[in-house]
């Protein structure tokens, strides 16, 4: 999948948090009872959409090559939901002060309504903390979405409760160089998997 079409879908799943949160609060007309007139009402007419102000925390801004795919899902965004009003807060990954300024945010009462950041120890704080919710039901509910991921990548934003509280949206290869000389002098097979490695070890 696209790196435009994941973000476009985390966006969506914004919207589908948002408006699941904050309904307009129109309520269908209840059936008439026996003896009362069926004659429809006229309904009040709609008002505007109240003003929603959103905050979102990224490292797609600067250099990244997704600044401007991700600006763009926002625009769109936003231009379909004119009452919603996003800031978009960005800062490098590569700062060191990128986990602190998330950290410090999400233990202060500063949280950003969508934020992208790492799955595992770097989140579990603030997921044991209950700061933010889990995707499980959201995704379940739309399945054409859960199709756009790899599910061993879903597999793996499990937390340890078992709930997805991030949706995968990057990924990156990490390698292993050895010097297969010493491996040989000292008896040992390359770490080709995860228990040689930690045999190795």
């Amino acid at each position: 999948m696209k790196r435009s079409s994941l973000l476009l879908l985390s966006v969506m799943l914004l919207l589908t948090m948002f408006m699941a949160a904050c309904g307009n609060g129109s309520k269908t007309a209840s059936p008439p009872a026996d003896g009362e007139s069926k004659t429809p009402t006229t309904e009040a007419p709609k008002t505007e959409d109240k003003e929603v102000k959103l905050r979102v925390f990224s490292t797609f801004g600067g250099t990244d090559a997704a600044r401007d795919a991700f600006q763009g899902v926002l625009d769109e965004f936003t231009a379909k939901h004119p009452n919603v009003k996003i800031e978009n807060d960005v800062m490098s990954a590569n700062d060191d002060g990128f986990r602190t300024k998330v950290n410090t945010d999400m233990n202060s009462g500063n949280e950003p309504d969508l934020l992208f950041y790492f799955i595992g120890a770097d989140a579990e704080g603030f997921v044991n903390a209950g700061k933010v919710v889990p995707m499980n039901e959201i995704l379940d509910a739309n399945p054409d979405w859960k199709k756009g991921f790899i599910p061993d990548a879903l597999e793996l934003a499990k937390q340890k409760d078992g709930n997805i509280y991030a949706v995968p949206l990057t990924g990156f290869y990490e390698g292993l160089f050895v010097n297969k000389k010493i491996f040989e002098e000292n008896g040992l097979e390359l770490p080709t998997d995860w228990d040689k490695l930690k045999k190795s070890g």
